[in-house]
Formats: structure tokens, sequence, C-alpha cells
């Protein structure tokens, strides 16, 4: 069966309040799914759009984030 959940092994999703799309915003936990990091991350650590490798071909999800 096919589940909503998305599981990244050793990421652990956190609840914000929603923000502006910008280098050191975090990314949304479920759009990490697939994407390489740039550099180290050190547990606990969030995850911002400048820690990741931006898709090459960008998803229409990420074409509307990058928008907000």
């Amino acid at each position: 069966p096919h589940s909503a959940h998305h599981i990244i092994d050793g990421v652990q999703g956190e609840l914000q309040p929603p923000a502006v799309r910008a280098p050191a915003a975090a990314v949304p936990f479920h759009m990490l799914s697939g994407h390489r990091l740039a550099v180290d991350v050190s547990p606990g650590e969030l995850i911002t759009y400048d820690k990741i490798v931006p898709p090459q071909q960008p998803s229409r999800l990420w074409t509307l984030r990058q928008e907000l």
C-alpha cells in the first residue's frame, strides 16, 4: 500500500510556520526526497535551500516555491 508519509533515512521533519523561500529558509521536508546535500549538515541542523543541490529540472512544486 502507498503512504502519504515520506521517509528519509537520518532526517526528521519539523513543523515550522510558513516562510518566504530564501537561501537560509528551511526546505519543506517533502521537497527533500531525491535531492543531494551541497554541504555537510550536523545532526539537528535545519536543511536550508543553500545546503542542497538545486534540481536540474525543477518540478512544478519547486517552481512555485521559487515564486514565493
